[in-house]
């Protein structure tokens, strides 16, 4: 059997017990053991004849609560611990894909950074509605999920419905431009008219890529706190 199949083991890191506890708590209970056989079959008469047996079985009574209360007490801070370390590990996996969401909506600036960076010989109709599909293929596989809302604070939240508002808006738009310019002749060159249309659309991919900014700004303040 291969280590991944074995059973867990006590002392285990899977079981939220340490070595060292497990350990502590096997001496305890030895020690009690101990006591107790001493306590019958081993006590110097010396005592017996000092204290009688009632008053005996009662201080090894609560010797051995004591000890087994503060076994029962370290396991439980260990096990506490485990799950609050389990539970920071999956916030902070949840919050670095939300991030990594708002980030993939701020590169909505990319696209026209390319295109206007083209020699406008090099431009054409059809470079455009392959720019605009691919944006809007993108901004449309953008979702966040119940899960990622959960560790939302009320500004966090209000910058993600911004940003929902306005990817919902750009696809609506720029899928419109898309089947307006697919109607031409997908060899023409971009001329000025259609030039200043495009500088509209970037402003408004602009604006998404800011509020994605601040949407991220608000998930790492978030995250700082889980730690």
């Amino acid at each position: 059997m291969s280590d991944d199949q074995r059973a867990p083991q006590w002392g285990d890191a899977s079981t939220g017990v340490s070595k060292q506890e497990f350990l502590s708590t096997v001496i305890a209970v030895f020690l009690i053991g101990t006591l107790f056989g001493w306590a019958i079959f081993g006590q110097p008469r010396v005592i017996d004849s000092a204290i009688d047996s009632g008053s005996m079985a009662e201080w090894f009574a609560a010797i051995a609560a004591w000890v087994i209360g503060v076994a029962a007490w370290r396991y439980q801070r260990a096990s506490y611990e485990t799950a609050r370390t389990n539970e920071l590990r999956v916030a902070r996996t949840t919050l670095n894909s939300a991030i990594w969401k708002s980030q993939k909506a701020a590169r909505i600036r990319d696209p026209f950074e390319v295109l206007f960076a083209f020699d406008e010989n090099n431009q054409n109709l059809q470079s455009l509605s392959e720019t605009l599909e691919i944006t809007v293929k993108m901004l449309g596989m953008l979702e966040w999920t119940d899960a990622e809302r959960s560790y939302l604070d009320d500004d966090a939240m209000a910058a993600l419905v911004a940003v929902e508002h306005r990817i919902v808006t750009v696809i609506d738009i720029f899928g419109h431009a898309k089947e307006s310019i697919d109607a031409e002749n997908p060899s023409d060159p971009i001329d000025d008219e259609l030039r200043e249309q495009l500088k509209k659309l970037e402003k408004m991919g602009n604006d998404l890529a800011d509020r994605a900014d601040l949407f991220s700004k608000r998930l790492r303040k978030a995250l700082e706190t889980r730690k």
